[in-house]
């Protein structure tokens, strides 16, 4: 592996297609840096199976709530995913390790959390997944 380090398009054509396979496909969730992620999703695009993790809208965030006690969308939250190791937080489950018990709402939880899994990733850092339409 080493002698093949020394030549680095080789390198690359090695080492590519087992990085895109570590991660499923789903190379959203590699660190990488800013730039080649762009790149990499370009030359391997993600599989059809892979679901998109798509935030809250937009809209909603931006727009302020009139009456300061109406609830943020932070409050509708059932289930928020680290992007970096897929730990999911579930709000029915809570996560008794970490000090959550069962039903403490998403918006309780400390900003300064951190994933318990990756310990890498903040709590500003995980993507919404699920929130009620009450």
């Amino acid at each position: 592996m080493m002698l093949v380090a020394a030549v680095p398009p080789l390198f690359r054509a090695l080492m590519d297609p087992r990085f895109v396979a570590h991660y499923e496909g789903d190379i959203r969730r590699a660190n990488v840096r800013s730039g080649a992620s762009e790149k990499l999703l370009a030359r391997y695009p993600l599989p059809v199976d892979v679901p998109v993790d798509v935030p809250v809208d937009a809209a909603e965030l931006d727009a302020a709530p009139a009456d300061p006690t109406a609830r943020t969308p932070a409050d509708d939250v059932l289930a928020a995913r680290c992007p970096g190791c897929g730990y999911t937080y579930e709000v029915a489950a809570g996560n008794e390790l970490e000090g959550f018990a069962a039903g403490n709402a998403w918006s309780d939880i400390p900003d300064a959390w951190t994933c318990p899994d990756c310990g890498v990733r903040d709590k500003v850092d995980f993507v919404p997944l699920a929130r009620s339409r009450a």
